[in-house]
């Protein structure tokens, strides 16, 4: 796992959608060691208010660039919301363990929930670049139309399907976005489970639910999994959770550090929630 600080500058910033901001941040250093699934911690002010960094996925790779999308939740997100571009900004990363691509992979399902979005946006460009011709199909879900609007502000032709969920009906499938995943599964029954992969981010409720879907079908399930965290490097013990089936073959592991994607069957599910 390659980590280190670094000083990036702002690129560009802007209000994608109604509370959706992306940022493009200038680093060598960060764009040639990047992976999909991986994160930054971002200073978000020089004070100590807040005192601690931010993580934010990687949305996005470019030759000298990253990106990150980020909704505002807080006084440091709230901070970044107002940052212009040429501004320098202090940044720990890459940090984490990404996704891993399957030998055998032919056919992949990427399953987001609202900002969870963010490191899925990555994998299919590097799926496009460098795993064609997988087919990738792209599912996301929301509670509402404007939820998932950001959608349309991405380039997402590598992708064979672009399909939406939305739990009130505005747009797309009306429910949740791990229902709409078991009816294209019932669709492509005549594929080999060994040949397909399911890749996914978002809320607790809906890893939970890819979880138990990937099981049923015994097809392979890779979650990047959402988590405060505090130091970003695994030191602090902040964001542990159970893995194993219990008794004795269970220990904690670190979603900074050991994530944030793990293999769906790594984690006690039960457990968790």
């Amino acid at each position: 796992m390659n980590q280190q600080k670094v000083i990036a500058e702002i690129v560009h910033t802007q209000e994608v959608t109604s509370g959706f901001f992306l940022m493009k941040l200038q680093s060598s250093d960060l764009a040639h060691n990047a992976r999909p699934g991986q994160f930054i911690m971002l200073k978000t002010c020089e004070s100590t208010d807040p005192l601690l960094r931010r993580p934010f996925s990687l949305c996005g790779v470019t030759e000298d660039y990253v990106e990150i999308l980020y909704t505002v939740r807080g006084r440091g997100t709230r901070a970044m919301s107002d940052w212009t571009p040429g501004m320098a900004v202090d940044v720990m990363g890459p940090l984490g363990n990404g996704f891993r691509i399957p030998a055998t992979l032919e056919t992949a399902y990427l399953i987001a929930g609202g900002i969870g979005i963010a490191p899925l946006l990555f994998l299919v460009c590097y799926l496009t670049n460098k795993f064609a011709p997988v087919s990738i199909n792209m599912l996301m879900g929301g509670k509402s139309a404007k939820d998932i609007a950001l959608l349309k502000h991405f380039d997402l032709s590598g992708c064979s399907n672009v399909c939406v969920a939305t739990e009130d009906g505005t747009q797309g499938f009306h429910g949740m976005v791990a229902e709409l995943l078991l009816d294209h599964l019932k669709q492509a029954s005549e594929l080999s489970a060994s040949k397909l992969s399911i890749f996914g981010c978002g809320p607790f409720g809906l890893s939970k639910a890819l979880a138990n879907i990937a099981a049923r079908y015994g097809i392979a399930c890779q979650l990047s999994l959402e988590s405060r965290m505090a130091c970003g490097t695994g030191a602090c013990l902040g964001c542990v959770l159970k893995s194993g089936a219990g008794g004795a073959s269970s220990m904690y592991k670190r979603v900074c550090a050991d994530g944030p994607v793990f293999d769906s069957t790594e984690i006690d599910w039960d457990i968790m929630g």
